[in-house]
């Protein structure tokens, strides 16, 4: 079981935007959220560990509801997602982004090893899957 630390309202929410954006089922038993994320294209629910898989892979390019390590000009890494609140990477604190904001649309379409001219700059060093259409 895993807790979020948000407050009721932004639970809700958060929940209606996983039903309406991602394909979540959600069912709810003594205040206790149960979410299952189902794909379309296989009509299979997914698992945890099927959800964990999913950000093993590699793509090619930064897209929606990817994450992206990048690295800055002093050689530190951070995670980033795009257009999805994503939970820890290996321990590893994940940056949400939303998609239509400018870092985000400078990161689209970019492949390792791109740099990304936003602030100081960033070099992308990874790119995972983190939700599947």
């Amino acid at each position: 079981m895993k807790r979020s630390g948000r407050e009721l309202g932004g639970v809700d929410s958060h929940i209606s935007h996983l039903k309406a954006e991602h394909g979540l089922i959600v069912s709810k038993n003594n205040n206790i959220y149960k979410l299952e994320y189902h794909h379309p294209e296989t009509n299979k629910i997914l698992t945890e560990l099927d959800l964990e898989n999913l950000m093993k892979i590699d793509i090619e390019n930064v897209a929606k509801y990817s994450i992206v390590q990048l690295e800055n000009k002093e050689g530190e890494l951070k995670w980033y997602s795009i257009g999805i609140e994503t939970q820890n990477k290996n321990g590893e604190e994940v940056t949400s982004l939303t998609e239509n904001k400018g870092f985000a649309q400078k990161l689209l379409n970019k492949k390792i090893g791109d740099y990304v001219d936003f602030g100081a700059g960033f070099k992308i060093t990874k790119i995972k899957k983190y939700l599947s259409k």
